[in-house]
């Protein structure tokens, strides 16, 4: 069955696959999403700020980093009341946090921890896996001054809300916040991959693998959908009879846990066929992009971190005989992200 017929192509990202995973989400830019909207009066994403309880000229409101030169502090006098929330009228991908202190108090928050709303339903779940902590507790590291602030990754999520409770402090709990991340508009409006392929009768094997790569990128891709299909009976292969084909998959953000796998038939595990690159996170190099190790392991394996750091702008650019097919790209750890 040729692309055309499929409707949709290429099942990336496997733990889309599991119901519990259904919440991950991928962010083609990240902003400030409290800047933005604070900047942008005319926008149909609002956030609102409730707490359980503030000291008079410690609003909630006044959490937004950059709001007012004020900070959000809980009563001192309330036991329970030490929790901010930040609904959204829309969904929210969420892909880090930035805390800051009050500089013109002094006070500041040492640590805290995160609880949130998805878009399936899950309520007041607590962020567990995929954050740095405060030696083995559950607390996440917050502020240790009043001025500088402390950003964390978190594992990529859509949300409605999301909740900080905080724990110990130095002075009163002052609390100012930032998320970072962008929205969904719509349903039918997520961010995804993009795809461009072309099918060839001759000359494909003449030209080396990334000038194919930068000449399919001049294309307009197309949007694609993640498919719930964990045979891989829908796979990427060509329209139409062709000697060979090529392709390149633009994935915007991808979680540093590797290896990537590239799932598919009949696909060689080199790089005459395959190259996967993605953007240089040392700013001081020379180089825009860095290409990825390929080890063939039953599917054909992209090494390209040691560390779980995000990698932003990945391409997948494959290329192969007419009865090749590309299938998934996906990583086995990442059903572990909820």
């Amino acid at each position: 069955m040729g692309l055309g017929e499929r409707g949709v192509v290429a099942g990336i990202l496997m733990q889309m696959l599991f119901n519990k995973c259904k919440a991950y989400c991928l962010c083609s830019e990240i902003s400030p999403i409290f800047n933005e909207l604070q900047e942008d009066t005319n926008s149909t994403l609002f956030v609102t700020f409730s707490a359980g309880s503030a000291e008079p000229g410690f609003e909630p409101q006044s959490s937004q980093y950059g709001y007012d030169a004020k900070s959000w502090r809980p009563s001192v006098t309330s036991t329970t009341g030490k929790t901010i929330k930040a609904e959204f009228s829309i969904p929210v991908c969420v892909t880090a946090i930035q805390s800051w202190g009050n500089p013109h108090t002094g006070d500041y928050t040492i640590s805290y921890q995160l609880y949130y709303d998805d878009v399936h339903g899950l309520s007041d779940a607590e962020y567990e896996d995929g954050v740095r902590r405060q030696g083995n507790s559950r607390k996440i590291e917050g502020n240790s001054d009043s001025v500088n602030g402390v950003l964390h990754t978190l594992p990529p999520k859509w949300l409605t809300s999301l909740s900080a409770k905080l724990r110990k402090y130095s002075g009163h709990r002052d609390w100012r916040w930032e998320l970072y991340g962008c929205a969904r508009l719509a349903d039918d409006d997520v961010v995804t991959p993009l795809v461009v392929m072309r099918s060839m009768r001759s000359a494909l094997w003449d030209v080396p693998p990334l000038m194919n790569a930068l000449d399919l990128d001049k294309e307009t891709a197309e949007a694609t959908l993640l498919l719930s299909d964990d045979d891989n009976s829908t796979c990427l292969d060509p329209p139409d009879s062709c000697d060979a084909w090529h392709a390149l998959i633009r994935i915007p953000l991808f979680p540093g846990i590797t290896p990537l796998r590239i799932v598919g038939h009949g696909i060689q595990c080199d790089f005459r066929h395959v190259l996967v690159t993605h953007q240089q996170t040392v700013t001081s190099s020379r180089l825009a992009s860095r290409v990825c190790r390929l080890v063939s392991n039953a599917d054909c394996e992209a090494h390209c971190t040691d560390d779980d750091q995000d990698l932003r702008d990945m391409a997948v650019y494959v290329r192969a005989g007419a009865g090749a097919a590309l299938c998934q790209i996906t990583a086995d750890s990442l059903i572990n992200v909820v």
